[in-house]
């Protein structure tokens, strides 16, 4: 049986104010991607490690309900691993959801992501000066946007 993971940001809007959708996404996603464990963050830059541990524990899915800030720092996380990344709205704005079709509700986007079939997206790479880089998976601002956002 396949083992999947629910990473989920407490502090994120939508779960902030309701709590209880965690367990519908679990119900939800369980019969389409098999043993599913829930974890929180700890607080922020926290989503990244927690879903390289999940990744080496074995998961083979990992999802993420929060902002589009948890979503970028597991996305980092993933890259060049091969594992599918699934977002569910649990931020303010989810703006990555919105794009991708799932909504701004975390039961609504649950269901689709239960029928739904990976696939490839392209990741923008920002480098900075000092030659580090990261992976953005929207939408980057710099100047006076950057600075606004």
């Amino acid at each position: 049986m396949s083992r999947s993971v629910l990473i989920f940001n407490p502090r994120a809007g939508r779960v902030l104010r309701r709590p209880e959708i965690i367990r519908h996404i679990e119900d939800a996603l369980r019969p389409s991607f098999g043993d599913m464990q829930a974890v929180m963050t700890e607080g922020p830059a926290t989503a990244g490690t927690i879903a390289t541990r999940e990744i080496a524990r074995g998961a083979e899915t990992v999802f993420v309900c929060g902002g589009d800030g948890t979503v970028n720092e597991v996305a980092q996380a993933l890259e060049g691993t091969g594992v599918p990344l699934g977002v569910l709205p649990g931020g303010t704005a989810c703006v990555l959801a919105n794009e991708l079709g799932l909504g701004n509700d975390p039961r609504r986007a649950a269901d689709r992501l239960a029928a739904a079939v990976p696939r490839e997206i392209a990741a923008g790479r920002l480098r900075r000066p000092d030659g580090t880089s990261r992976l953005f998976l929207l939408m980057a601002g710099v100047g006076f946007d950057a600075r606004i956002v």
